[in-house]
């Protein structure tokens, strides 16, 4: 991934008031992958005390776009998959990985893992990505 790539989805996800409200930021960033961490707040709490599932969603989703990104296309999520695992509780910080499974001029798929700060698997994922007729 080039460096005006790297730049443009860092200032994406800067820029953007929901990824800041939630506190996402992008930990390691390479061609084909993606990782980023959030950290565990009321603000995406549920009421039994575990992140919401819905956080967990957009945190997948935000993480997996970014990785169909770095072929330097902007993209459009067209569907998410996310097999809830384990409840995320007694964590510090929610950590997603994002890789390429295909990278195709119009379609890309992504699969996610989302684990506690110790490790554990929380959750898995597939998201699938329009590649829109702009570069980045």
């Amino acid at each position: 991934m080039n460096d005006h790539i790297k730049e443009t989805i860092l200032k994406l996800c800067e820029s953007n008031i929901y990824i800041k409200n939630i506190g996402l930021e992008l930990t390691d960033m390479r061609e084909g992958h993606i990782t980023s961490r959030v950290p565990v707040t009321e603000a995406i709490i549920n009421p039994y005390g575990s992140v919401h599932g819905g956080a967990l969603y957009a945190i997948a989703d935000i993480t997996a776009g970014f990785t169909a990104c770095t072929g330097g296309f902007y993209v459009s999520t067209s569907s998410g998959n996310l097999t809830y695992v384990r409840p995320a509780i007694m964590s510090d910080y929610i950590i997603c990985e994002a890789d390429i499974l295909h990278a195709g001029r119009k379609v890309t798929s992504v699969s996610v893992r989302l684990l506690d700060d110790a490790g554990t698997l929380l959750d898995t994922g597939t998201f699938t990505f329009c590649m829109l007729d702009r570069h980045m």
